[in-house]
């Protein structure tokens, strides 16, 4: 699947990516350093609150 991650000023950064090709597909799980982090319904995600660097 390709994602694709925009900044979006210093503390935002948007993720998109492909739709998986499964039916079956409730969320999708979003990952940070390895670990789950948060889910989107949609394959579209803003991750707000972050620090440059």
């Amino acid at each position: 699947m390709g994602l694709t991650a925009v900044a979006n000023g210093e503390n935002q950064i948007d993720l998109t990516w492909d739709t998986n090709p499964e039916s079956d597909i409730d969320y999708y799980q979003i990952y940070r350093d390895g670990s789950p982090y948060a889910t989107s319904v949609s394959t579209i995600y803003s991750d707000t609150g972050l620090s440059p660097g």
